[in-house]
């Protein structure tokens, strides 16, 4: 076949679609750059996440070690009651003593539900946000 048989091309379309194509390769480019200062900066946080958990491993083990400990008081206090109560209140055991180590118990126990509370929030927004997190780089390796 020879040259005469294609149709003629229209080389100022060709020379337009070149234009915008070069447009096109740059706005991405514009973008990848954009993306990589992203990415490095959610690398950076990531570094601060990983620096962050142990701390939080160790305040909630506290947090855990504390609510034991309360539960061991609550137990002690609960038998010191009985035990008080049983004696037809001839024990040891003075009523004022018994009403203020329940007054701390109280304050303490609010400490411990609110810090409780704060632990089920932030976990709970935590693990929401890296499961999502986690879902979406995972569409991206397909």
């Amino acid at each position: 076949m020879n040259r005469e048989s294609y149709p003629r091309p229209d080389i100022d379309t060709m020379h337009r679609e070149h234009r915008e194509w070069h447009n096109e390769y740059a706005t991405w480019m514009n973008e990848i750059a954009a993306w990589q200062r992203e990415q490095q900066l959610a690398e950076a946080m990531l570094y601060q996440l990983e620096r962050a958990l142990p701390d939080h491993i160790r305040i909630m083990a506290e947090h855990a070690t504390s609510i034991a400990a309360h539960e061991k008081h609550l137990c002690e206090h609960e038998k010191r009651l009985s035990d008080y109560e049983i004696s037809g209140q001839q024990g040891n055991e003075r009523i004022a003593d018994l009403v203020e180590s329940h007054r701390r118990q109280e304050e303490h126990h609010a400490r411990e539900c609110k810090q409780h509370d704060a632990f089920r929030s932030l976990h709970r927004s935590a693990m929401a946000e890296f499961k999502r997190i986690a879902k979406l780089m995972h569409q991206i390796d397909k």
